[in-house]
């Protein structure tokens, strides 16, 4: 991986959002893988590393976001998670998920997604110390 450039994994049921995700991306100069299941993204992290993951809370089918970031978390422990929901972080609990994982509230802004991701950034760069 070459200099701040990370890799996102985003997953979310809503083609709508995954498109508009991966546009902010682009313009982010951020890498982003995005599917639509949390069996595509489960494959998709058997097969490529990525820094963070990006999960909807509720998904159409299958796990959860919840779920989706343990399965993540124990192929890839590294791994940043970022979870987004258009309803509040206090509807769900997240105790016992991996790491910190940060809440990103829907619909998002460019800034907030850039917010969330530097974070990542920034969590992977003081790793690497």
């Amino acid at each position: 991986m070459a200099g701040d450039r990370i890799r996102v994994l985003m997953v979310d049921d809503e083609e709508l959002i995954r498109r508009l995700a991966a546009g902010m991306a682009r313009r982010m100069n951020v890498e982003m893988v995005a599917v639509g299941t949390a069996a595509e993204a489960v494959e998709a992290v058997r097969t490529q590393t990525f820094d963070v993951l990006v999960a909807d809370m509720l998904l159409g089918e299958g796990a959860d976001g919840i779920a989706l970031a343990r399965q993540v978390a124990a192929l890839q422990p590294d791994i940043h998670v970022v979870l987004m929901s258009g309803y509040s972080a206090s509807h769900f609990d997240l105790n016992g998920l991996p790491g910190s994982p940060q809440f990103l509230d829907k619909p998002f802004s460019s800034e907030s997604l850039a917010r969330c991701l530097s974070l990542a950034r920034n969590r992977r760069s003081a790793g690497a110390d």
